[in-house]
C-alpha cells in the first residue's frame, strides 16, 4: 500500500483504535451541529440573517456583522486575530467565558434588546431538535 493512499483517519486508526477515532468523529460532529444551530437560533432570535455565500461573516443583524464560535478553545490563534481585526467587538463565544475581545452569547443578546437568559432557551431547543431528528432516524 503507497502512504499516499492512506487517509488520516487510516493513520489515527492505527494510533488509537477504531472505537477512539469514531468517538472523537462523533463528538466532533456534534460539536459542529451545535455550533451552527445555536448560531442560527441566536441569529433569528434578533432578526439577523446568517452570512450568504461570498459574505466573510457569519451573521448580519441590525447592530452589525458577527463572528461566531462555539468554545474558548474552537479557533486557533491566527483565526482568532483575524475574526478580530476584521470585526472588532462583534466576535461572540456562545458558550464557557470569551475570551479577550470576544464577547458572549448573553452580551450579544443584550446588545439587541433581549435579556442574556434567553440563551438556555435557545440551547434547550436545539439540543430538543436534535434529540427528535435523532429519533426520527433510529430503526424502530
Amino acid at each position: 500500500m503507497k502512504a499516499t493512499s492512506l487517509t488520516s483517519t487510516d493513520v489515527l486508526i492505527s494510533m488509537y483504535g477504531v472505537r477512539d477515532v469514531h468517538t472523537f468523529q462523533y463528538v466532533k460532529a456534534g460539536s459542529m451541529y451545535l455550533s451552527r444551530e445555536l448560531t442560527r437560533a441566536l441569529v433569528r432570535l434578533v432578526d439577523g440573517r446568517e452570512g450568504g455565500h461570498g459574505e466573510s461573516f457569519d451573521a448580519i443583524t441590525p447592530q452589525g456583522q458577527w463572528e461566531f464560535t462555539l468554545s474558548h478553545n474552537a479557533k486557533n490563534k491566527a483565526g482568532d486575530a483575524h475574526d478580530r481585526d476584521r470585526s472588532p467587538g462583534h466576535c461572540v463565544q456562545i458558550l464557557g467565558r470569551p475570551k479577550p475581545g470576544w464577547i458572549s452569547a448573553e452580551d450579544f443578546l443584550e446588545l439587541h434588546g433581549l435579556p442574556g437568559f434567553l440563551l438556555l432557551d435557545v440551547i434547550d431547543e436545539v439540543v430538543a431538535n436534535f434529540r427528535a431528528q435523532r429519533q426520527e432516524r433510529l430503526p424502530v
